[in-house]
C-alpha cells in the first residue's frame, strides 16, 4: 500500500510540472483552458517540487513528510482554487493525502499512548 501510495504522490508531483511548463511555453498543452503566468508557473513548481519530497519522506517512513505534505497540500490547494476549471480534480488527490495524513498522525498518537500505558 505504501508503494501504491508513493506512486501516486510522484504522478501528482508530475501532474503539478504541467503548470510550469505551460507558463514558460516548454511544452504545447491544448487541454489547459486557462493562461498561466510565470509567478504563478513557479509556483506550480514550486508544489511540484513539495510533492516530490513529500514522496520520498513518506516512502522512508521519515516523520518529516507530515509537516511538508501539510504544506504541499496547503500549496496545492491554492493552485486548484486559483485554475479550478483546468485542475478540479487534484481535490481528490490532496482530500487522499489529507486522509494519509490523520491516519499517520492518529496512529502516531495511539501509539504514544499505548507506549506510556505499557510504562506505568
Amino acid at each position: 500500500m505504501r508503494s501504491l501510495s508513493f506512486s501516486v504522490i510522484l504522478l501528482f508531483a508530475l501532474m503539478h510540472l504541467l503548470g510550469f511548463f505551460k507558463a514558460y511555453e516548454l511544452m504545447r498543452i491544448n487541454e489547459f483552458s486557462m493562461a498561466v503566468s510565470k509567478p504563478w508557473g513557479l509556483m506550480w513548481l514550486l508544489c511540484s517540487v513539495l510533492l516530490f519530497v513529500t514522496a520520498v519522506l513518506y516512502h522512508n517512513r521519515n516523520s518529516r513528510w507530515l509537516s511538508v505534505g501539510i504544506l504541499t497540500v496547503m500549496v496545492s490547494q491554492t493552485l486548484i482554487f486559483s485554475f479550478w476549471a483546468d485542475a478540479m480534480y487534484g481535490t481528490i488527490i490532496n482530500a487522499m493525502l489529507i486522509e494519509m495524513i490523520c491516519a499517520e498522525t492518529t496512529g502516531k498518537v495511539f501509539l504514544g499512548f499505548n507506549q506510556s500505558k505499557e510504562q506505568e
